[in-house]
């Protein structure tokens, strides 16, 4: 492509905001435990949500991101972790991951 074209991927492009949001979810609760949930008797069993917004700094047209998440004060069980970027007028990149927390 040639440089400052107006489709937004020239190095002369304006820079857009990113939204970021991720999301961990229980996997796999088992009846005995969403009954006693029910019931009162255990707390009840939440994911975890954050979310950002940035405009990433680009070198050779691509940009990174590391992220940590701290899960110590989840419940010991399985996780399904979704983050989600989206910038304005383009198609979102999910990825997935399950995690084992202990």
């Amino acid at each position: 492509m040639p440089r400052g074209d107006d489709t937004g991927a020239g190095p002369s492009a304006p820079k857009r905001t990113l939204d970021a949001p991720a999301a961990g979810k229980v996997v796999g609760v088992s009846w005995f435990r969403r009954a006693a949930e029910r019931l009162r008797f255990a707390d009840r069993t939440t994911g975890l949500r954050i979310q950002w917004q940035e405009v990433p700094q680009r070198t050779n047209g691509i940009a990174g991101r590391g992220v940590r998440v701290d899960v110590s004060r989840l419940r010991a069980g399985r996780y399904r972790m979704q983050l989600t970027v989206n910038a304005a007028g383009e198609t979102s990149a999910i990825s997935t991951r399950e995690i084992d927390v202990r």
